[in-house]
Parts: structure tokens; C-alpha cells; sequence
């Protein structure tokens, strides 16, 4: 039973298989679509479930990591029938694509448990505890789900991706989502806030944005993008602050490509690619996302060494003028927003609330719970009413830890936050470059770009409570699992590096 299930849902199909996969497709469709009309309209999904479950079945476990990687920067959400849970398309994606990859290779894996899975245990035994006593148990489950995406999306490009053309591909699909984002963005500056009310109450709006947050921006006016009337870059964040982190984190994967001499995607694609980039962190007007891209930047500028190509040298000294650049039309806007940062830091002469007063507030809660902490996004409930800047404007809000690692600490306590710790340190074993001279210049021109997202990612959430934000930790987990098949094809024989690459989570028996 079991091999004929795999016969008929393999890891990767071929071209000519495709044809019969598609021909069965269709048949389930047109089942599905007889089976909705004839239970009523009401449940008219059912078709549409059952043809969705049918390409998870059928397409090809890498396609599903490709496209995952495609729309991860997009998104889509849609609501759970029945609940007013969202669902999330690229983390389902990833998901289908674990699960089947998985149950591929159900024959590799030994059952003991092998020392590549202990850090997510450990870490989501920590997470499992402090949900026990959380005061909110589904923020604090929710929480669980949320982290799930690094892990979900880590896995499936290590056990999904099984030759570098198909890595390459992911890179592509991301590359054109960077390009999306970054686009979306410059057209909501360009537009203004007549334009960007309009985009947001449209229909579209629902399936691009988180609903449930699309809802509330709209209902209280809030948002953190609107600033002395100018509609600052956002893309489909809502929250321009994580906007500003996932275009550094592009930025510097890009620059990474091209310092790296990359062949394989065109280098003039990329320079575009690289300015819209650099444009939207710059528009962003936010400082944890310009830390970012410098820090990305600069580690990439540093990695590459002295021997590059002379052509290479006037992208590399480009790079850090195109952050500035765009900068150059709306300076009177990012004076402002310096005096307002100004305001927020110096708390001691200003009302307005800075980060030292926040991250000062939530040592004090964690200190009252630090070694199993208050439960997985359940820090915003120990929060106090501060006054903090909104449209330009100082306003009360309750606060989060504005820093990602904070949360960590003060949902999870001391011992959550060593086992994360663990996590990244594991996710990050791949960096160092003791490897790299056994990698071609495209592997080195990926591996460059990657670390420098990595690093870019880290950064950027010292000052914003973004680890779990889906966009961005899911790329981030896609350019550690780059990082990790990079390290493992370069120390193993070409022939299994192709054909079993994703034996280094695997022991045989």
C-alpha cells in the first residue's frame, strides 16, 4: 500500500509525467465541482478545496517549494470555513512539501532521533511550557503555529530541493517576489494616501493583506505607514517597520549575487532589482531597516574578499549610494522622521516614549517570570499605555517589546531563550566559509547572498519584534536551508550531492 502511495505521489515528476497528472486533475476537479453544485452554493469551496488538495498531490515536491517561494513575499490569506483563522498559502505550501518530501524518504530516515532535529524539539518544549501558564492560551498556541513556519519552510527547501537548478529556481522565484514588494511599495509612495485608501478598501485587498489586521488599520487609523500626510512603503506588511526589514534582507541577498559574480541570473536584472530595493528601505524611512541593509551590505562587501572582477568594483561602490539615492526628493520628510527618532530615543527630555524605556518595562515583567515567561505572544499582555509616534503625531498606545529577541526572552524565559539560541546557532552552522572554495562562483555568488540576507535579518530584529513576522522569517529560514544544501553538496561526492543531497538530516541504516 504504502509503495504504490509513492509511485503515485513521487518527490519530483517528470515532464512526461506531468501530462497524466494533469489528465487526472482534471478529473477531480470535475468531480469536485459536480459534488459542490449538487450539496449548494453555500459550501461552493469543497471544489476548491478538493482541487487545491489535488495539486499538493500532484505537482512536483520542488515545484511546490518554488512556487511556496514565489508568493511567500506576495502572501494570500483566506479564512478557515467557519472561523475567523487565517490561513496562509505559502506556509501550507511549505508544509505539502515537507510532509511529501518526508514521506519519500520515509525509507532513509533512522527512527532514532538524529542530532539536526533536536534544536526545534527542545526549543518547542520550551514553547509548550510557558503555554501552560500563559494567561491567553490561544495567543499563546498561535504563537507555536506562527514559529512553525521557520522550521515548516527550513525543511522543505533541505528535503525538497535536491539539485542546484532547482535552487536556483527558488532563488529566481524570491528574486521576483523582492521585485513585487519592492515595486508595490514605490507605487504607494508615488500614489498617495487617496490612492493607498482606495487599494486597501478593495475587494483584492483581503487576499494581499492579513484581514483581520487590514480591518483593524482601517477602523482606528493607525498605521505607522502614514507620516505628516506622506503614504511611506509598506508593500502588503501593513507595518512598514517589517516592509523596511524584508526589502534590506533582498537588498543585501542581491548585492551578495552580484559582489559574487553570478552568471546564472542576468546582472542587469539584478541591478534593477538592486535600486528598487535600495529605494523602498530607503523610502521606508525607518532605522532598524537602513541598520539592516547596512549591516547585510557591509558583511556581504566583507565575505567576497579582494579578488573580485574589475567590473564588479562599481556595482560594489554603487551599492551603498543607491540607499541614498532615492533618499535625494524628500529630504524635508526624512529630516522629520529624524527628529521624530530623536524624540522616541531621548526619553528622558521628550513625553514621547523611546526603546530604552520599553525594553526597561518588559525586563522588569520578565524578571517576575524569568524561567518559563508568560507563554508565546502573550508579552503584549503585560504591556503598559505609552505615548509613541503615529501618523507623525504623538499618540497612546500599548507598546510590544519592540525587539525581537526580547520577546523571546520574556515569552519563553531564560531557558526558551537559550534554546533559541541553540536554533540559531544550528541554523547557522553552514556560515562558515571553510567550504567555499570547493563551490563554483554561482554557489559562492548564492552563499554570499544569503549569509548577507542572514545577517540583515538578525539585525534588524534587535529594534523590531519581527521574528515570526511570515514574510520575513520564512525567507530567512529559505536562505539558511540555501546555506545548509550549499555546505552539504560541497563536502559530498557530486553523484550523491544529486541524488540523495538531503542525507544530511537523514542516517541510513
Amino acid at each position: 500500500m504504502a509503495e504504490n502511495l509513492a509511485r503515485l505521489f513521487p518527490v519530483g515528476l517528470s515532464d512526461r509525467g506531468m501530462s497524466g497528472s494533469k489528465l487526472l486533475l482534471f478529473c477531480v476537479a470535475m468531480v469536485a465541482i459536480g459534488a459542490g453544485v449538487a450539496l449548494d452554493a453555500r459550501v461552493s469551496l469543497v471544489p476548491v478545496g478538493l482541487v487545491a488538495l489535488a495539486l499538493l498531490l500532484l505537482v512536483s515536491v520542488p515545484r511546490l517549494v518554488i512556487l511556496m517561494a514565489f508568493l511567500l513575499p506576495i502572501q494570500g490569506y483566506f479564512f478557515l470555513p467557519g472561523t475567523n483563522f487565517t490561513l496562509r498559502l505559502a506556509y501550507i505550501l511549505a508544509a505539502a512539501a515537507l510532509l511529501r518530501a518526508l514521506w519519500a524518504q520515509r525509507g532513509q530516515v533512522q527512527r532514532r532521533l538524529s542530532l539536526h532535529h533536536v534544536p526545534p524539539l527542545l526549543f518547542f518544549a520550551c514553547l509548550a511550557v510557558s503555554t501552560v501558564g500563559a494567561r491567553d492560551v490561544y495567543l499563546a498556541l498561535k504563537g507555536m503555529l506562527e514559529w512553525g513556519a521557520l522550521f515548516v519552510t527550513f525543511y522543505a527547501v533541505v528535503y525538497g530541493i535536491q539539485e542546484m537548478g532547482q535552487l536556483w529556481k527558488v532563488v529566481w522565484a524570491l528574486i521576483a517576489g523582492m521585485a513585487f514588494q519592492g515595486s508595490l511599495g514605490l507605487v504607494q509612495f508615488m500614489g498617495g494616501i487617496g490612492f493607498q485608501q482606495a487599494l486597501l478598501s478593495s475587494r483584492l485587498s483581503g487576499i494581499l493583506f492579513q484581514p483581520t489586521a487590514l480591518q483593524s488599520k482601517l477602523a482606528a487609523d493607525n498605521a505607522n505607514w502614514v507620516f505628516m500626510g506622506t503614504i511611506l512603503p509598506f508593500g502588503t506588511f501593513l507595518n512598514n517597520i517589517d516592509y523596511s526589514v524584508f526589502m534590506a534582507m533582498g537588498l543585501s541577498f542581491i548585492v551578495g549575487l552580484l559582489l559574487g559574480g553570478s552568471r546564472v541570473i542576468n546582472r542587469h536584472v539584478l541591478m534593477v532589482v538592486m535600486f528598487v530595493a535600495s529605494a523602498a528601505v530607503a523610502l521606508a524611512a525607518k532605522g532598524t531597516g537602513w541598520n539592516a541593509a547596512i549591516a547585510g551590505v557591509a558583511v556581504v562587501w566583507i565575505l567576497s574578499g579582494s579578488k573580485l572582477r574589475w567590473a564588479v568594483w562599481p556595482v560594489a561602490l554603487i551599492s551603498p549610494l543607491a540607499i541614498v539615492q532615492p533618499a535625494i526628493p524628500v529630504v524635508d520628510l526624512l529630516r522629520e522622521r529624524l527628529y521624530s527618532l530623536a524624540g522616541q530615543t531621548v526619553s528622558s527630555t521628550s513625553s514621547v516614549l523611546g526603546r530604552l524605556d520599553i525594553w526597561q518595562h518588559y525586563l522588569g515583567v520578565f524578571a517576575d517570570r524569568w524561567m518559563l515567561g508568560y507563554g508565546p505572544y502573550n508579552s503584549i499582555l503585560y504591556g503598559s499605555s505609552w505615548t509613541t509616534w503615529q501618523n507623525g503625531m504623538p499618540t497612546a498606545t500599548v507598546q510590544p517589546t519592540e525587539s525581537g529577541y526580547l520577546a523571546v526572552l520574556v515569552d519563553t524565559g531564560v531557558l526558551g531563550f537559550a534554546a533559541f539560541a541553540l536554533v540559531v546557532v544550528w541554523l547557522l552552522a553552514a556560515v562558515p566559509a571553510g567550504f567555499r572554495g570547493r563551490l563554483g562562483r554561482g554557489s559562492t555568488a548564492l552563499w554570499l547572498g544569503a549569509v548577507g540576507a542572514v545577517v540583515a535579518f538578525l539585525v534588524g530584529n534587535i529594534s523590531v519584534a519581527g521574528l515570526t513576522s511570515h514574510q520575513n522569517v520564512m525567507v530567512f529560514a529559505i536562505c539558511a536551508g540555501i546555506l545548509h544544501l550549499l555546505k552539504h553538496w560541497a563536502q559530498a561526492p557530486v553523484t550523491r550531492a544529486l541524488d540523495q543531497p538531503n542525507s544530511m538530516f537523514s542516517v541510513q541504516s
